[in-house]
């Protein structure tokens, strides 16, 4: 028996996140979904608007210190990205298509 009561169709949704939060929440988004379902909260905003807290872990062409807003401009048309883990604070974020 399935602990799970429905299921979501990932077919044709784009770029896909795996998203986890304390590592006790785990979601699997699109950038829309991610900012439909955060946009209230302080994800995508910091005093300056522009979020400084990423250390990327596995080293790709690109700084070090990403706002997340240009993590997922970048990782949408680079397929580098498939598969490195970025943090920002207690979130971590991996781009899985």
């Amino acid at each position: 028996m399935s602990k799970f009561n429905s299921y979501v169709d990932l077919t044709d949704k784009g770029v896909l996140y795996l998203c986890k939060w304390n590592d006790s929440i785990v979601e699997i988004h699109n950038e829309e979904t991610l900012k439909d379902t955060y946009s209230n909260t302080n994800l995508f905003t910091d005093p300056d608007g522009i979020f400084h807290n990423f250390d990327l872990l596995n080293q790709v062409s690109v700084e070090n210190d990403l706002t997340l807003k240009n993590y997922l401009e970048l990782s949408q048309s680079n397929e580098n990205y498939l598969s490195k883990e970025f943090v920002c604070d207690n979130m971590q974020i991996t781009r899985i298509s």
